[in-house]
């Protein structure tokens, strides 16, 4: 069990630097779209900046969802026919997706998180969640190899 809470919070922290990095980035795409001068060194500073700091936010909405869609993931796999990798990954790939949309629409259209204002934006996040998921899924047939 605290090997699953170990993975699981690990998963969440990776998510949660992905979500973060690809905030910025997109935030950056849009200055040099804009002919606002950017340099590799602005760049690396302003990610590792956002990281620290975003990272309280951040962390507990991804760490929060997770929690509940992954719960979902392992009741339906038990019962179903669904592999645990599938089931994770689709849960965490949907869990971001609703953060991408849902936090704009009861915000009233205020997007916390920026990367995810476009549609590319949303289908990023979809992916990162999707992978996370699977990762989740994937470390947890390791760890009950292990313990066989």
């Amino acid at each position: 069990m605290i090997k699953r809470i170990g993975i699981f919070l690990g998963i969440t922290f990776i998510v949660s630097i992905l979500i973060i990095a690809q905030t910025t980035l997109s935030n950056f795409i849009w200055l040099i779209q804009a002919d606002m001068p950017v340099t590799l060194v602005m760049i690396v500073t302003k990610l590792f900046e956002d990281v620290l700091r975003m990272m309280v936010i951040v962390f507990p909405i991804i760490f929060i969802v997770n929690l509940i869609f992954f719960l979902v993931a392992m009741i339906v796999s038990r019962y179903t026919a669904l592999n645990k990798k599938r089931a994770y990954a689709l849960s965490g790939g949907l869990g971001l997706f609703l953060i991408s949309v849902g936090i704009p629409f009861l915000a009233g259209g205020i997007y916390g998180l920026t990367g995810a204002r476009s549609v590319i934006g949303k289908i990023i996040f979809t992916l990162i969640g999707l992978l996370g998921g699977f990762l989740f899924g994937k470390h947890l047939d390791k760890s009950k190899l292990e313990t066989s």
